[in-house]
Formats: structure tokens, sequence, C-alpha cells
């Protein structure tokens, strides 16, 4: 187990790792799936990275699963950076208080 899900689950936290999100177009699901990161309490998103920098497409990437999985809260988080605070981008997904 990652020591990440150790220290969140050691929290009492209710942690999903790999939770499968199933692409729909127009209305009809595709033989396609994503795999999000980690999943807390199926409100919070978390995306791992190590890179050493990060691409637009790693924050799309992102937003693409709060919007598909209808869920409000992100971080994605990079652990190549000089301080881990400067590695973590919290993302929104509309009104977080809706």
């Amino acid at each position: 187990m990652p020591l990440i899900l150790f220290e969140l689950k050691s929290l009492g936290l209710y942690v999903e790792r790999q939770v499968e999100l199933p692409v729909i177009y127009k209305g009809h699901i595709l033989n396609k799936t994503f795999a999000m990161g980690i999943v807390i309490y199926e409100a919070i998103i978390i995306e791992l990275q190590a890179v050493q920098e990060r691409m637009p497409i790693h924050h799309i990437q992102l937003l693409t699963y709060l919007r598909m999985a209808r869920v409000k809260l992100g971080l994605l988080i990079n652990f190549n950076a000089d301080l881990l605070c400067n590695g973590i981008h919290r993302k929104i997904n509309g009104n977080l208080y809706s």
C-alpha cells in the first residue's frame, strides 16, 4: 500500500485507489474507462504525479475527472517539487459551496 494511502486511512478516512470512471459520450457509454488516482469519501479526487514540470494536460485531466464524476474538489500533487507545498494545486469544479 502506498504511503499516502496508509496515512489517509490511518486518519480514519474512506479512501479508494484507481477508481474506474466510465466514459460517456452523448449519452452512450463507451468501451473506455479512466482511472482516478485516489478518491476520498467520493468527494475529493487526488491525482499524484512525479514529473519534472507540470503540463496543462495534468490540470485538464483532473478537471475532466471532476466534471465526469460530479465531484467538486480535486488536488493535483507533484512529488517532484522542491518543496511539497509548491507541488500541490487545488482544482474546483463549479461552486464549491453549492
